[in-house]
């Protein structure tokens, strides 16, 4: 299983003295962080409808358990916008593996919005 942890291990600049035009070559300086479950988010949570809204600085990710008679939001996520970007490319890169794996994933039709609210 992939996960993905973040900037733990982060891009640095460029050499120095590189010219314009030259390929720039980023160096990337490997860190190993340990990394702990909470008790509370070991058993990790089951979420079948996300809502995302964002503001200029943040994207805000709600993950809901929608089971009617009603839904509950089992975890909400902030991240920065480039983190975001890192994730999507994350998952995107993990889900090109398990369709190169397991075959073609089909995407799930959308719930009705009538059926939302808040």
């Amino acid at each position: 299983m992939d996960y993905y942890y973040g900037p733990a291990g982060g891009v640095g600049a460029a050499r120095a003295g590189e010219r314009a035009g030259r390929k720039r070559e980023a160096t990337v300086k490997q860190q190993k962080l340990p990394i702990k479950f909470s008790p509370q988010s070991i058993g990790g949570v089951y979420s079948n409808q996300m809502v995302v809204s964002h503001t200029r600085e943040e994207f805000l990710m709600d993950f809901i358990n929608l089971f009617p008679p009603e839904g509950v939001v089992n975890a909400r996520v902030i991240v920065s916008p480039g983190h975001l970007k890192r994730m999507i490319r994350a998952l995107q890169d993990n889900l090109a593996k398990y369709e190169a794996r397991f075959g073609a994933v089909l995407e799930a039709s959308a719930p009705e919005p009538d059926n939302l609210t808040n």
